[in-house]
């Protein structure tokens, strides 16, 4: 899987679309001989996991959420999934995407790109998921993705030192970020970008320039 002695292969995913049917987040439509299924938010805030809104009022923080998604773009909607949920620990948001993921997700992965992750990972090649979801939800996948946890990347708020979430984003995997956390990723040791997996060019088109142009780590 090397190029060249010492030169790390890296090949990046998208989740939400790529490797599960539907949207970890924001729920899904029936697939898998299934029904549709809640995302995240809708289940976090049924749990009690945000201060506000309170339980129940999921449908309302949805069409605030439509509305600035709509009037201001993603760049200012898809921090609020996480940052919904100020105050709450992350490992409760990651327990409860992990019950999710075995209840409802894992069957809805797409098979044939699950199974070229795993092929390629046993291959050698270093596979990572890079997603503007909450890493906090798409880390609930890696057990069933056969991923290190350290290779899920997404959405991340500031943790105070009891691990609660705060209202400040520090890693951002929206367009551009998704195209900063993959230099990151080739940072430290040579690596070279050798493939990209994605389903929206609007979401995923820096990352997928990079791929494009086959850029080694630390090069710009």
């Amino acid at each position: 899987a090397a190029l060249a002695a010492g030169i790390r292969t890296v090949v990046v995913f998208d989740f939400a679309g790529t490797l599960l049917k539907g949207d970890i987040t924001e729920g899904g439509p029936p697939s898998a001989g299934r029904g549709p299924f809640p995302g995240m938010v809708e289940l976090g805030i049924a749990a009690g996991l945000s201060a506000s809104p309170p339980p129940g009022s999921f449908p309302s923080w949805e069409a605030n959420y439509r509305r600035i998604e709509r009037e201001l773009g993603g760049a200012a909607a898809y921090r609020l999934p996480l940052t919904v949920f100020a105050g709450a620990r992350e490992e409760e948001l990651a327990e409860l995407a992990r019950r999710h993921f075995e209840a409802e997700l894992r069957p809805r992965l797409f098979a044939p790109t699950a199974r070229v992750l795993r092929e390629l990972a046993a291959e050698g090649f270093e596979c990572h998921v890079v997603s503007a979801s909450a890493e906090a939800y798409v880390a609930a996948a890696a057990e069933g993705l056969g991923l290190p946890r350290d290779r899920i990347h997404g959405v991340r708020a500031r943790l105070d030192p009891q691990g609660r979430i705060q209202p400040e984003v520090v890693q951002f995997p929206y367009r551009e970020g998704k195209g900063a956390v993959i230099r990151r990723i080739l940072g430290g040791r040579p690596a070279r970008l050798v493939g990209v997996l994605g389903n929206s060019w609007d979401t995923d088109e820096a990352m997928l320039a990079l791929a494009a142009r086959q850029r080694l780590a630390g090069e710009g």
